[in-house]
């Protein structure tokens, strides 16, 4: 029988006994390594399994593998696993009462969205944090399995409508983005960590041809050409003098 490496799986606190439910459609282990370095950083988005992680520490923690299943039956299997710990009053982690939808129905005030952000940027102004972030290294098997785990996940016939974008939000997301690159401190700092990611990585012949095929296929406006000739100048007249 070939080993299935998708199901659901259970964060266990062995001091306290609460639980977190989870589930996988790619792999164990990756899945279990993602919660670890949110719950290392101090970003992780479960904010009560966040607070006993930092009380209790890491080796109070166990991931346990309570079913292996189908990549389709994940969320239905999962929704099962909490509905029956629920019933067992089994205390849990988990915030919302629907699989696959942690934050259906919440809404955040704009004082804890305030708070949130100041966290995040506290915890990446600390050198080494900033460090373990920017010096990560990975290597080109991590990059496939990422790719075609990604792939596998949107693959998924209820993904991705949930996550098209409008047009309203594209416009503020353009104009977002273009106003941190026109502000000379962030924007040149930006620059540089793209730089710096960048640097020494070199692009399969498989690479090369996919995006030589897209950018054949790209129809741009006289528009977006003009704003290339321009960008192109001024980074030439940046660099000459």
């Amino acid at each position: 029988m070939i080993r299935v490496d998708s199901g659901v799986y259970y964060i266990r606190n062995v001091i306290t006994g609460r639980v977190y439910v989870g589930s996988t459609i790619s792999c164990f282990r990756y899945r279990w390594n993602s919660h670890r370095k949110e719950l290392e950083n101090g970003v992780h988005r479960n904010r009560y399994l966040q607070n006993s992680w930092n009380k209790h520490g890491p080796k109070a923690f166990t991931f346990e593998i309570a079913e292996e299943c189908e990549p389709d039956d994940c969320l239905e299997r999962e929704q099962d696993h909490l509905d029956s710990l629920r019933y067992a009053e089994v205390d849990l982690y988990n915030i919302c009462p629907t699989a696959g939808h942690p934050f259906r129905g919440r809404k955040h005030t704009a004082e804890r969205n305030r708070q949130m952000s100041e966290t995040i940027r506290q915890h990446f102004a600390d050198p080494v944090n900033r460090a373990k972030l920017l010096g990560r290294q990975v290597t080109e098997e991590t990059r496939q399995r990422l790719s075609e785990a990604s792939r596998e996940w949107w693959a998924q016939s209820d993904r991705a409508p949930r996550y098209k974008m409008t047009e309203e939000i594209k416009a503020k997301l353009s104009k977002s983005k273009a106003a941190l690159y026109a502000d000379p401190v962030e924007g040149k700092r930006i620059r540089e960590l793209a730089s710096k990611s960048l640097k020494g990585r070199r692009l399969t012949e498989e690479q090369k041809k996919h995006l030589s095929e897209l950018a054949k296929k790209r129809v741009m406006s006289e528009e977006t050409k003009q704003k290339i000739r321009d960008s192109c100048r001024r980074a030439y007249a940046i660099r000459n003098s």
